[in-house]
């Protein structure tokens, strides 16, 4: 797949956009239809930033240049496009922890059972943990850490990296609990609590339309794992896929979980009907 500049950077600003539209809807219903903003808005918001900074660091980097269309000889600009995504990457895993937390800690207000509580628990831990493994690992996978750019134009520079393919499994293991977490909170604790309780037809419709929408980001997830796989030579190219479609994963993630919080500005709104008395808060869609 071809990354032109010009798709590339109107794709990401317009997903930045649209992140940024749905954000502050969630806020305003959070805020003056409900007795918020919760600590998950808080956690929203931090995500949010993460990803505006992936976004505008992945932007400059191609308005300047720094992707170049072939890997042959790296130029100086080609190192800072390696800084660049090396930067994307740490900024991603943050991100991407902090919106699975989110979405989290929303559900574990409104889950029914003790089994479902401790999943989500066990969920977060291990989500720290793989976290907190990729970024301790590309921050410590070279020696100095500048090396890993820096020896591209200078060979003779003192310093090593770890082998290649570690840095590969610590990301696919990363990606695959993301995976994981989409399975559990995006699908299966949802469906189990819609099938619990009264809404009618055309909400439940509705709220698994999200659901269905929220599958899209566990599709960057797996293109993102291919490239992670790859075993290529071409590492700037590898590497700009793996950021330009991390990007695309939590933007989807924030917009997901952001239009799962309109329900009372829905309801308010005569779009849909809700019968459902037990439920203090609107069921969760999509993957997080």
């Amino acid at each position: 797949m071809a990354y032109g500049t010009a798709a590339s950077i109107a794709t990401c600003l317009t997903f930045t956009i649209i992140v940024w539209l749905f954000l502050s809807l969630r806020l305003f219903v959070r805020s003056y239809l409900q007795k918020g903003p919760f600590p998950d808005d808080g956690l929203a918001i931090a995500a949010t930033f993460f990803y505006t900074a992936l976004a505008i660091l992945f932007i400059v980097e191609f308005w300047l240049g720094h992707f170049p269309n072939t890997d042959g000889e790296c130029s100086k600009q080609c190192v800072e496009g390696i800084k660049g995504l090396f930067i994307c990457d740490l900024l991603y895993a943050v991100g991407t922890y902090l919106m699975k937390l989110a979405f989290i800690w929303t559900l574990l207000r409104i889950v029914q059972s003790r089994g479902q509580a401790t999943t989500l628990y066990i969920l977060m831990i291990t989500g720290a943990i793989t976290t907190l493994a990729l970024v301790i690992h590309g921050v410590c996978s070279c020696r100095p850490v500048s090396y890993l750019w820096q020896h591209m134009v200078n060979p003779d520079m003192p310093g090593s990296c770890l082998a290649l393919w570690t840095r590969r499994v610590v990301m696919l293991v990363h990606s695959a609990w993301v995976l994981l977490a989409d399975t559990i909170v995006g699908f299966a604790i949802p469906f189990i609590l819609l099938r619990g309780s009264r809404l009618d037809l055309k909400t439940k419709f509705s709220v698994r339309l999200l659901l269905g929408i929220g599958s899209v980001a566990s599709i960057a997830t797996i293109a993102r794992m291919v490239y992670i796989a790859k075993d290529s030579s071409a590492h700037v190219r590898t590497g700009l896929a793996i950021s330009f479609w991390a990007i695309l994963e939590l933007a989807i993630s924030i917009i997901c979980t952001s239009a799962a919080t309109w329900k009372p500005l829905v309801v308010r709104l005569g779009l849909l009907g809700y019968r459902n008395k037990g439920l203090g808060t609107p069921p969760p869609a999509c993957g997080s």
